[in-house]
């Protein structure tokens, strides 16, 4: 079966490659990846999968079954861009307008289609029971999409999980992921002339940046692990009239849900008291919230096992000549890429940042793959990343990931009692906050 995953692959490279491509074309931002989805879902329905689209009432979400009977193992998909990243992928920065593959999820959404559509055709050729399901995931940048799919039921029926990231280095991932909660305050005031009758003015934007100072001060009060971070999505027209109307959004994270709910419940607190203050009126609305990731050790175990057996992506001179250009223009210490397999530690890695996959691993055991697929100490979200994503060297390190998927899918499908286990491992860890 896995020499069946290498053959298909080797096969449909090229194809693989171009829908990588055509989503770089054509970024989309959450919730607007019609095209993305669009090219995926179309892939897929090609070889051989039926598709349902719009799942758990997301436009731009979908899903694709393939069999009838046996293990049922999801691939993640994620498809969205970032906003005013848009870079051509040459290894020093020439922006393009508009959003860009600045998290490589271009890559991630045509890796996943991969390695689903290499294990179908090995579990077809053998004659082996299994169901592939390929779960087509907006809005990953927001921390949304897969909420939404999993308090719809979507992972209900899944036996595990596979997932996958670009990344600067070659490692079955051991990082939990920040607990986050994405919030919006609105403030409501009363509009008057700034200059001839400001007593008359009741000011939104004034509540709101007494939210922010109130939330600054606060971060010397609460756990090292905490972020709170925000942005103004309206704060008024003019500067002559006062604002009778205010939005911030913020994002507030910890390693453990219960501390970062702690933070939320502060936040609202500041945003209520600088309405009273003001005396204007506070609204607040949660988006989504996530938990941390929940690590699954048998299935990171098995799935470095077969990461080891297929190996890291190998990179041709002409793609190390452009990892080593782009390394000199942002002035990063060598080497550019990093070539070794990490070994697992065992431990978890608590990192600083969130995904909608942890949600995912608190429904059915889950393993997430990185695979080199930029240049080593690129920060994350950055004009660098997006050249990768669109170049070379970004495809080898997507194949990469395609393969190694793809074979321990058919590792899962063939061995029962590894699933088995997986599930023990992760109804004795779920309880934990």
């Amino acid at each position: 079966m896995k020499r069946a995953v290498d053959q298909w692959l080797d096969g449909h490279e090229a194809e693989i490659c171009g829908l990588a491509q055509t989503l770089f074309a054509h970024p989309e931002t959450a919730g607007e990846e019609y095209t993305a989805a669009r090219t995926l879902s179309e892939y897929l329905e090609t070889q051989g999968f039926y598709v349902e689209r719009g799942t758990a009432g997301l436009e731009t979400a979908f899903t694709a079954h393939w069999g009838s009977e046996g293990p049922v193992i999801a691939f993640l998909a994620e498809y969205d861009a970032l906003p005013q990243l848009g870079q051509r992928p040459v290894p020093r920065q020439d922006a393009l307008p508009g959003n860009g593959h600045g998290c490589g999820h271009n890559l991630l959404g045509a890796g996943i289609v991969g390695a689903a559509c290499a294990a179908a055709a090995a579990l077809g050729q053998s004659g082996t029971p299994g169901r592939v399901v390929v779960f087509g995931c907006p809005e990953e940048e927001i921390c949304r999409g897969k909420i939404v799919m999993a308090q719809a039921g979507c992972f209900d029926a899944v036996d595990a999980a596979l997932s996958w990231h670009p990344a600067d280095r070659n490692q079955v991932s051991e990082e939990v992921f920040q607990a986050m909660v994405s919030r919006k305050f609105r403030f409501y005031g009363r509009s008057a002339h700034a200059a001839a009758s400001p007593e008359q003015g009741r000011s939104a934007l004034d509540a709101a940046e007494l939210t922010n100072v109130a939330v600054n001060y606060l971060r010397e009060h609460v756990p090292d692990d905490v972020r709170m971070h925000y942005v103004y999505t309206s704060s008024g027209e003019k500067p002559n009239v006062v604002p009778d109307y205010a939005e911030i959004w913020y994002y507030i994270r910890a390693y453990r849900a219960s501390v970062m709910r702690d933070a939320e419940r502060r936040v609202i607190l500041a945003a209520e008291g600088a309405a009273h203050a003001t005396e204007t009126r506070m609204e607040t609305e949660e988006l989504t919230a996530s938990p941390q990731t929940l690590l699954n050790h048998v299935l990171s175990e098995a799935l470095y096992r077969c990461f080891v057996e297929a190996g890291a992506p190998v990179f041709s001179p002409e793609e190390q000549a452009f990892a080593d250009q782009l390394r000199q223009t942002m002035e990063l210490p060598g080497p550019a890429l990093n070539t070794e397999i990490l070994p697992l530690t065992g431990q978890p890695c608590y990192v600083a940042g969130s995904t909608d996959v942890s949600e995912v691993s608190h429904r059915v055991p889950t393993v997430t793959l990185n695979t080199v697929c930029q240049v080593r100490g690129l920060p994350g979200h950055h004009w660098g990343v997006t050249a990768c994503s669109g170049a070379p060297l970004g495809m080898r390190g997507m194949m990469a990931a395609a393969r190694t998927l793809g074979c321990f899918a058919c590792e899962l499908y063939t061995e029962p009692e590894l699933l088995h286990r997986a599930r023990a491992e992760w109804e004795a860890a779920r309880p934990i906050s």
